[in-house]
């Protein structure tokens, strides 16, 4: 995550989270990092499939983000890891991130 800066800002090292979300339930998100700044938070999605549904996957990730308990309050930045792009969504894909160790 500290070589993209998805929102225009720089992140932190990024991992995975799960355990209870703000209802209670049981949450897991694929990928968190906080902003260097404190203010945001991004989470993501990742999935090898170059999924049809990538909107639906989208609303889920919102979802998920909304019940997180480390981004209460912060401005969510949301991401889809996907294999290929997905027109007008937020998506990484796996040749962005080779570009980016090369």
């Amino acid at each position: 995550m500290p070589l993209l800066n998805p929102g225009g800002k720089t992140w932190g090292p990024a991992g995975r989270w799960w355990g209870p979300g703000l209802d209670r339930q049981p949450l897991e998100v694929d990928l968190v990092s906080q902003s260097t700044d404190g203010g945001s938070v991004l989470v993501g999605e990742a999935k090898w499939a170059a999924p049809r549904d990538a909107d639906r996957l989208l609303a889920q990730l919102e979802d998920k983000a909304r019940r997180l308990p480390v981004a209460a309050g912060k401005e969510i930045v949301p991401m889809l890891w996907l294999k290929a792009p997905v027109d007008g969504l937020p998506v990484v894909t796996p040749g962005q991130v080779l570009d980016l160790l090369r």
